[in-house]
């Protein structure tokens, strides 16, 4: 029985691998060797209530359906002339460009995603640290406070770090936590980039925050600091390095948060592709 369901599974990714355009994003996802298989596609076994037209809605973005304009130029042949983004003017406009790289939408839409999704963490960790008594669900629209912080701890949510002793030109990170009673400081940074952009941006983030780790060491001087990079991509996505980071982060709770950002993840990039084909029909 094992190997008819595997035979079929083969034959199913044969099938999608050789549809160079509605297979191709599936085909990057099997080929990604750093990426967490199981829990890409977590959410369609577990997230028993995802409404419909969130299902209907992530196929339609894997087999690139979404209306941009070098989809009806290549493959539906109706667009014609320039295919560069309205809003942005540089680049194609491709269904990565729309979910994560358009410079304008990231201003807003993408801001919004990357918030949704940074919160529920933020908020488990706050929890963890007795700054806060209950968390709120995952689809809870309230926004965090800039601080919170007791005798034993504190967490910064978008709050710059005034330097003292280092010049430091990168330094507003997402999350910062200060735990006093485990020494530990932790920097938080978190970023939706497109699924092959991953790893580019953990080192984007590794170079960028350098100066700033050396300056909170001044600072809380016996503190262990550390940075985490959250990289979660447009499509829910994440590397098994970063299941590895959560587990220091929040413990045995990893698995489950992970999951709550990315159900606010994929929802949110579903918004996008809503508010984008309201715009082209």
């Amino acid at each position: 029985k094992e190997h008819l369901k595997r035979a079929l599974v083969d034959k199913l990714q044969e099938t999608i691998n050789a549809e160079k355009w509605h297979g191709r994003f599936l085909s990057s996802r099997w080929k990604d060797k750093e990426l967490s298989q199981d829990a890409c596609f977590a959410w369609m076994k577990d997230w028993t209530t995802a409404p419909t037209h969130t299902v209907a809605g992530m196929m339609e973005l894997y087999e690139q359906l979404l209306p941009t304009r070098v989809y009806t130029s290549h493959k539906i042949k109706t667009a014609q002339g320039d295919l560069s983004c309205r809003l942005y003017g540089k680049e194609a406009k491709t269904l990565p460009h729309v979910l994560s790289g358009c410079s304008t939408l990231a201003q807003s839409k993408n801001l919004d995603r990357h918030n949704a999704a940074l919160k529920i963490l933020f908020f488990e960790k706050c929890k963890d640290l007795k700054l806060v008594e209950s968390v709120p669900p995952w689809y809870s629209p309230v926004t965090p406070k800039p601080i919170y912080e007791s005798d034993d701890a504190k967490a910064f949510w978008d709050v710059p770090v005034y330097a003292e002793h280092t010049y430091v030109k990168a330094n507003r990170v997402d999350v910062r936590f200060v735990d006093h009673k485990a020494k530990q400081v932790w920097v938080v940074e978190m970023s939706c980039p497109w699924i092959e952009n991953r790893e580019k941006k953990v080192e984007e983030k590794a170079i960028k925050y350098g100066a700033l780790l050396l300056e909170l060491k001044q600072q809380h001087p016996g503190y262990k600091v550390q940075q985490c990079n959250i990289i979660i991509d447009a499509l829910g996505g994440w590397s098994k390095k970063l299941e590895q980071t959560m587990k220091k982060l929040i413990g045995a709770r990893s698995k489950c948060v992970l999951e709550k950002m990315q159900k606010a993840i994929i929802s949110y990039s579903l918004h996008i592709a809503r508010t984008f084909k309201a715009t082209v029909i």
